[in-house]
């Protein structure tokens, strides 16, 4: 689901790849760009061609931070609604099995805060990989300025890609739970809210206002736990990042005493150093893309829910005979129905009477496809309902529910 959601928006990840690309390249290109300058200058030559050189790039890098912005919203408010799209149509695909499945208040909070988080997710893969280029770009400048300070910076990588899988694990897990708990807390109060005529007669307002917050504590526990998290990491960084700056300066500084490297090229060297040292600036981006991996996560769940496929046939004219053979219905790995033989000859009317869980509902529901036996069939006036067209079943076969959901201004639309 994340790969087409990433596949639908190409186009606008694509774009914001490209404008981190030229904002990494102007950062790339500066460092060198003043360093020239200044060796111009101590040189006592003119250097009004590099500070043009200069301008020009920290103008081309605010001008594609600034459409990187827009992109990056408008990628993901349209990945949002295409996600949001997509699962309503695949719930409403599946029909009633949505409902047994999920509780429709962890449902709203998968189709709402889920997908506004997972649709983050191509921005946020474009803006990390291409995010990714500056700190390496530094990196390689740097090996070409003076390979010695480039490997006295790479000896300390290892252990910032050791600190930053452990952030990304942690991230994506945290982020999951803190998802799961949200949706528990929303389905106990779609709950409370389909039961408030209940709850109001009974007087059990109080009890119920616990029931619902009960998941509250520990939300709040697990929402300080992604926020300790990344503090733990941008300390770790912080703390090992300087390290190696000074190490580069100290390295570059004594080439510079020994007449192997210009003060310009030391200034190049610090800023490639800087520039690197911004690869441990990629918590944020790989923060969001973690809670977006996880938001995608829960998505799969109700998005792999089997949509029933229709028929081609249509219905003879008939009485409307609809006959039951061998239907057996088993939910929540409990058989309610088992191997069912029955014959409703067409204009009759039947009432099935039984106790609570006996079964009647889902032989009604058997009848219009809201419910698919798992063993026998059932057939309308000799058809089997699974090879008659949807438009075909639902004018054949109507329902009267307990608790009916008007849906439009009117009862004709």
């Amino acid at each position: 689901m994340l790969r087409s959601a990433v596949r639908a928006r190409r186009y606008g990840a694509a774009g914001i790849a490209l404008c981190t690309v030229l904002s990494a390249g102007a950062a790339i290109a500066l460092p060198a760009a003043l360093g020239g300058a200044l060796d111009r200058v101590l040189a006592g030559r003119p250097a009004g061609g590099p500070l043009l050189l200069c301008a020009g790039l920290i103008v081309l890098a605010a001008a594609a931070d600034a459409a990187d912005g827009l992109l990056t919203g408008t990628a993901n408010a349209r990945t949002t609604a295409w996600l949001r799209t997509g699962l309503l149509r695949r719930l409403l695909g599946a029909g009633p099995a949505a409902g047994r499945s999920f509780a429709s208040g962890d449902l709203v909070a998968r189709l709402v805060g889920g997908a506004a988080q997972a649709g983050t997710a191509p921005a946020a893969l474009a803006a990390t990989a291409a995010a990714a280029l500056a700190p390496l770009g530094g990196l390689v400048a740097l090996a070409l300025i003076d390979w010695r300070t480039a490997l006295v910076f790479a000896a300390g990588l290892p252990v910032l890609a050791l600190l930053l899988r452990v952030f990304v694990r942690e991230t994506g897990n945290s982020a999951a739970h803190y998802q799961q708990l949200q949706g528990e807390l929303a389905a106990r109060l779609a709950e409370a809210v389909t039961g408030a005529r209940t709850i109001a007669a009974a007087g059990t307002r109080d009890r119920e206002a616990t029931r619902v917050l009960a998941p509250l504590p520990a939300l709040s526990r697990a929402g300080l736990r992604m926020w300790q998290i990344r503090a733990r990491s941008t300390a770790q960084a912080t703390a090992l990042l300087p390290l190696l700056e000074l190490a580069v300066l100290a390295v570059a500084g004594l080439r510079v005493a020994a007449g192997e490297l210009s003060v310009g090229g030391l200034l190049a060297c610090w800023r490639y150093a800087v520039l690197a040292a911004g690869i441990g600036a990629l918590t944020g981006q790989l923060s969001a893309l973690a809670r977006a991996r996880a938001a995608a996560g829960r998505l799969a769940e109700p998005w792999r829910l089997p949509v029933p496929s229709y028929g081609k046939r249509v219905l003879r004219d008939g009485p409307g005979t609809l006959d039951f053979r061998g239907v057996t219905v088993r939910l929540d790995g409990r058989e309610v129905l088992r191997d069912v033989d029955l014959t409703v000859p067409g204009g009759a009317v039947v009432a099935i009477v039984g106790r609570s869980g006996s079964g009647k509902s889902a032989l009604a529901a058997a009848a219009g496809r809201l419910l698919e036996p798992d063993e026998g069939r059932v057939l309308l006036d000799g058809v089997p309902v699974g090879e008659l067209r949807h438009e075909e079943l639902r004018e054949a076969v109507a329902y009267a529910f307990e608790r009916p959901a008007l849906l439009g201004g009117t009862v004709a639309g």
